[in-house]
């Protein structure tokens, strides 16, 4: 399954970059996130880790994440160790209005979830969607206060 969405927010790439590649963030803009914290010692960089937990569709998760790439101000890819397995790519690129973020999620949907691929692949694209508009209210608010 391969979910992919696009935004343009109105701050500039350091700051979207910063945001996003804070673990501790995810919570403040991922819908289905409420714990996540960073497991490996030292600075962000690749082989950075972090510990999630959320729900999805109405089950409990967590997760174990590990930064496979790592380019400031231009891209993160995060990579799952346990649960379903998947990566995330997100992009930064400057443009005139702030920041084009684009996020890519590949998942491998197995078992049960397989069945419902379909579906599956539609609820991940709804949350994608939500989570890219939390994070550009979330981001375009701070300019303001």
């Amino acid at each position: 399954m391969r979910v992919e969405h696009t935004i343009l927010i109105n701050r500039p790439v350091q700051a979207v970059f910063g945001y996003v590649a804070d673990f501790k963030t995810g919570p403040e803009w991922m819908g289905w996130m409420s714990e996540a914290h960073q497991t490996s010692e030292g600075p962000m960089e690749v082989g950075a880790t972090a510990h999630n937990k959320g729900k999805v569709m109405g089950r409990k998760l967590e997760t174990d994440t590990e930064v496979i790439e790592y380019v400031p101000q231009h891209s993160l890819v995060l990579k799952s160790l346990t649960g379903m397995p998947s990566t995330f790519h997100y992009t930064f690129e400057p443009v005139a209005e702030g920041t084009k973020l684009t996020i890519v999620t590949e998942a491998h949907i197995a078992g049960l979830f397989k069945v419902a691929e379909p579906l599956v692949g539609n609820a991940f694209h709804r949350q994608s969607v939500h989570d890219m508009e939390t994070l550009k209210d979330l981001l375009e608010a701070e300019v303001t206060t």
